[in-house]
């Protein structure tokens, strides 16, 4: 092989290998970001008060997602104080408008995440565009069949 020849095939080589990064990064940020809610999404500061209802899972004001985490496992805290202070070794489950403290963090977790990671998620796409577009047919066929494999397809 010339020189010529052996620096086509390390480009190809490392061109292969950060598209294969950038599938597993993009995967890896889909699955967390597409995870499915546990509660109804409809949070109020003050159970008993009928408005200000925030849907969580339509807020994109990260500060007040984290305010509403932070109320829930601030009562939550309180409710285990209480039952300790009163001697109550069993007691239900701490509930905000119908849902665990648990089930509140997932959904704002979820929230949290699928807001700060668009950017990341939108640079990996772009760079994978790029990428596509330097890549020979051979090249895109391999990458296709990567991914029918990696969803579990075969033909055995």
């Amino acid at each position: 092989m010339n020189e010529k020849t052996e620096n086509a095939v390390a480009v190809r080589t490392e061109m292969t290998k950060y598209m294969e990064a950038i599938e597993n990064a993009l995967k890896s940020l889909k699955v967390e970001s597409e995870q499915p809610y546990k509660t109804n999404g409809e949070f109020r500061f003050a159970p008993a008060f009928s408005g200000n209802v925030i849907n969580i899972h339509k807020s994109t004001d990260v500060a007040q997602l984290l305010g509403i985490l932070g109320q829930v496992s601030a009562h939550k805290d309180n409710y285990d104080k209480a039952a300790k202070i009163t001697g109550v070794e069993f007691y239900p489950e701490f509930q905000w408008l119908g849902h665990t403290a648990d089930a509140w963090q997932h959904d704002v977790k979820v929230r949290v995440l699928q807001l700060t990671q668009k950017e990341k998620l939108d640079k990996l796409r772009k760079a994978k565009s790029v990428l596509e577009g330097f890549m020979t047919e051979e090249d895109r066929i391999k990458q296709a069949l990567k991914n029918l494999k990696d969803l579990g397809l075969s033909l055995d």
